[in-house]
């Protein structure tokens, strides 16, 4: 017997063996430095998303110290921080609120305030500077608003349109002598012919 190794079909074998084993560890290295890169792309995400909410939230407080109107707070609270169950009408307190979408409708009216907290960038696709000019500017806005940032969670349609009818009563000009009321009513008709087509 020999003992010089024997270059037959077994060697191939093994050295077929051996570049397969050298593939899969490649493989392996690649892949793991793949998933180390998603999981840091992911980590600068989680960063940034928690940087945005502080912005929003301090934005969000900014609005709620600076609205005067306790009906709009109200309002506010009712349109958001509830959700009415649309078979049995249970209204239930939500965990968890948009606060992209209650920020963005007023960002258009603290436009300044919103530059300088930082939360511009995340409306700039659907703000227009007409966007507060008159009633169907601004619902053509909150229908941009709501196709960008909306959560699925349906909002109660009457108490929506009176949050909204508000929000133009304090700060979209309505050239009319009516009285408050009437005016008042007016304009939650035609918000509600923007919104629902009614």
């Amino acid at each position: 017997m020999s003992s010089n190794p024997s270059f037959g079909p077994e060697w191939l074998d093994n050295a077929e063996i051996k570049k397969d084993v050298n593939k899969v560890t490649e493989d392996a290295v690649k892949r793991i430095q793949e998933q180390g890169k998603k999981a840091k792309q992911a980590q600068q995400d989680i960063k940034q998303d928690k940087k945005t909410n502080a912005w929003l939230w301090q934005f969000l407080t900014f609005i709620t110290k600076s609205i005067k109107n306790e009906k709009l707070i109200n309002l506010l609270y009712n349109t958001f921080f509830k959700v009415k169950h649309p078979q049995n009408n249970i209204t239930y307190l939500r965990k968890n609120i948009n606060t992209k979408v209650i920020v963005g409708i007023f960002v258009p009216f603290y436009t300044q305030k919103a530059q300088e907290y930082k939360v511009t960038p995340l409306y700039e696709n659907i703000l227009t500077s007409d966007s507060t000019e008159n009633i169907p500017n601004f619902m053509q806005y909150l229908k941009k608003l709501a196709k960008t940032y909306h959560d699925n969670i349906p909002l109660d349609k009457e108490v929506f349109t009176k949050f909204i009818t508000e929000i133009i009563l304090l700060y979209i000009s309505v050239h009319t002598d009516k009285p408050i009321n009437e005016r008042r009513q007016m304009i939650a008709l035609e918000v509600a012919k923007h919104l629902y087509g009614q």
